[in-house]
């Protein structure tokens, strides 16, 4: 478990063995990346790590949340405003993705630890459900599919994008999650 930062020094420590993973990951499988290698990255002793860290998985799990937070707090979107106020809030998303975050994305997927990504963002979204159950007359089990099924097939999208070397544009993007992702999960 990753321990919580208060100070600025902190922070810059854990986001430099964030960092460091990250970079690890985009040139030998994560599977055999160890904590020293991860130190050696970031050029600090093992010491200063596991006084963050408890292990690899953590920095892993700490890089995640650390992405998705950042993700949700700089496009958050009202998930009631109709389609093309929809479409580009997602656009933001993928421009977020496409930007400095394109590197943590990569280094995931070629890794094969899409999962942790999508198992964050839905985790995030059951915890924030109660304010869209809040403002509607809907079935909590619906608008728990919705959510799900909308999540799930984003990711896909994203996914396929990266996979495909970012050719399309964000707006382009935007356009195929409208069409793709199911109305429910932009009309709560």
């Amino acid at each position: 478990m990753a321990t919580h930062c208060h100070t600025e020094y902190a922070i810059q420590k854990k986001m430099l063995l964030e960092k460091s993973l990250t970079g690890l990951m985009l040139h030998q499988p994560y599977k055999e990346i160890s904590v020293t290698d991860i130190c050696r990255e970031a050029g600090i002793p093992r010491r200063t790590f596991y006084h963050y860290f408890e292990c690899k998985e953590d920095v892993l799990d700490a890089m995640i949340e650390d992405l998705m937070q950042q993700c949700f707090l700089n496009v958050m979107f009202d998930i009631q405003l109709g389609e093309e106020q929809m479409k580009e809030s997602f656009a933001r998303i993928f421009r977020f993705w496409e930007g400095d975050n394109r590197t943590r994305l990569d280094a995931l997927i070629c890794n094969g630890l899409e999962s942790r990504l999508m198992t964050w963002s839905l985790q995030f979204i059951r915890a924030e459900r109660i304010g869209i159950l809040s403002n509607s007359n809907l079935d909590p089990k619906l608008v728990e599919i919705g959510l799900m099924v909308g999540t799930t097939d984003f990711f896909t999208l994203l996914f396929y994008w990266s996979r495909e070397g970012y050719r399309e544009t964000p707006d382009q993007m935007a356009e195929y999650a409208i069409w793709v992702l199911p109305q429910a999960f932009y009309r709560l």
